[in-house]
């Protein structure tokens, strides 16, 4: 994992010195921000557990590899890779019974909601052609509820259920590719049954990372944790 973020950020840091998108080997900037979210904590974790070891050379390859995540996910500017990360970090956080860090964070984030910067984040949000599409997906699901239509068939079905004022946005698009709501896909494509059976898999892999965390298996568990 720590090497796959190593080369992945470091393609795309050089995409962005360029002057390119950076999207690294991903094909899309979400994508890359979601990967580079994914590896972070990994390599903070196990630098950590090899600082305490006195392993020097492998401390540096996971800290260098931290740092240009970090530096990925800067560029990528995915609000819903930061978002993911900081909600990764209270889940961490709630299942260590670190509970003081806890309030502070919510306390700082519903702080942060009420009086920080947010008018730019809502305007920025009601002129995105996202809510469109968790709509017209939301409204796909609910035609099959049982099974869905069919894995891939989200761009097909799409154009169906686009509202006409889909194409008033700016970021419209003739063809639609996904819904940008993996739930909200899986969802149209697979109905109830195949969300339920995938949220039960998840489930059952934060679980077992859970007992893991509490048998004391060490950082890195902490780490993927964090990265799920």
């Amino acid at each position: 994992v720590s090497a796959a973020g190593l080369l992945a950020s470091a393609w795309g840091l050089v995409q962005a010195l360029q002057g390119m998108e950076p999207y690294s080997t991903l094909g899309n900037r979400n994508f890359f921000a979601t990967f580079a979210m994914c590896a972070l904590p990994v390599s903070l974790f196990l630098a950590r557990r090899e600082a305490g070891e006195k392993r020097i050379a492998q401390t540096i390859f996971q800290g260098l590899t931290a740092v240009l995540c970090l530096g990925a996910l800067m560029l990528c500017k995915s609000k819903a890779a930061w978002l993911a990360l900081a909600f990764g970090g209270v889940l961490l956080l709630v299942v260590r019974r670190r509970w003081i860090p806890v309030v502070i964070l919510l306390a700082a984030g519903l702080l942060l909601f009420r009086f920080g910067p947010t008018d730019g984040l809502v305007n920025e949000f009601m002129r995105d052609v996202r809510p469109y599409l968790w709509e017209g997906a939301w409204n796909i699901g609910w035609s099959n509820p049982l099974y869905g239509t069919g894995l891939g068939r989200f761009f097909i079905e799409i154009p169906g259920y686009r509202q006409g004022e889909y194409f008033l946005m700016e970021k419209s698009a003739d063809t639609t590719l996904h819904a940008h709501n993996d739930y909200l896909e899986m969802f149209a494509e697979t109905g109830w049954i195949g969300l339920a059976l995938f949220l039960v898999f998840a489930g059952l892999m934060l679980r077992r990372l859970c007992l893991s965390l509490h048998a004391g298996r060490g950082k890195a568990i902490s780490g993927t944790l964090l990265a799920v």
